[in-house]
C-alpha cells in the first residue's frame, strides 16, 4: 500500500504516521515533535501506528490504526484502533483482519456517507457534495479493491508455490 503511487497515497482519506523509522530515536532529544512523542506512547502500548482517518464523523474518523507488535511478530496483519484523545488506559479496539479491508470499510463509509448527502433534498448551496466528490470516493475504493486482489491472488501464488 505503501509502495502505491503517490498520487494515490496522497488521495486517500488517512494521515499517514510518516516517520516510523525515527522512532528509535531517544526520547532525551530535545527537538522531538509532539507526534513522535504520541508515537513512542502507542509503541509502549504495542501499537505500531499506521494511519489516522479522516472525516470525524466516521466511525473510525480520528483513531489512531496500527499494527500491535505482538501479532506482526505472529505473522498477522490484523489492524487495532486507539479512540480519538486516547489515554493511557484506553482499550485497543480490532478494527480490520488487514489495513486494506480497514482502509474499504473506512472509505465505503465515507463514499456511503457522501450519497446520502448528495440524494437529500438540502443539498444545494455552500456545503452541497457534488456528483464529483462522489466519483473521487468511489475511484478510490476501486483501486483499494484492486490491490486487495493483487493481493489475493499474490497469496494464491505463494501457496501454489508451496505445495
Amino acid at each position: 500500500m505503501l509502495g502505491e503511487p503517490h498520487e494515490m497515497t496522497e488521495e486517500l482519506l488517512v494521515e499517514f504516521f510518516a516517520r516510523p523509522w525515527q522512532l528509535v530515536i531517544p526520547p532525551a532529544v530535545s527537538w522531538l515533535r509532539t507526534e513522535e512523542e504520541e508515537e513512542r506512547v502507542l509503541l509502549a502500548r504495542d501499537l505500531l501506528p499506521l494511519v489516522k482517518p479522516l472525516g470525524l464523523r466516521q466511525r473510525h474518523g480520528g483513531k489512531t490504526v496500527g499494527y500491535r507488535l505482538s501479532r506482526l511478530a505472529d505473522g498477522r496483519t490484523t489492524v487495532f484502533a486507539l479512540p480519538r484523545n486516547a489515554r493511557p488506559d484506553s482499550p485497543i479496539e480490532h478494527v480490520g483482519d488487514s489495513l486494506l479491508e480497514f482502509l474499504h470499510e473506512h472509505h465505503t463509509d465515507h463514499r456511503d456517507a457522501l450519497l446520502k448527502q448528495y440524494n437529500a433534498p438540502s443539498n444545494f448551496g455552500t456545503g452541497m457534495v457534488d456528483a464529483d466528490e462522489v466519483q473521487e470516493v468511489a475511484a478510490l475504493l476501486h483501486h483499494i479493491e484492486y490491490l486487495q486482489r493483487r493481493v489475493a491472488d499474490h497469496g494464491m501464488h505463494d501457496r501454489h508455490a508451496a505445495e
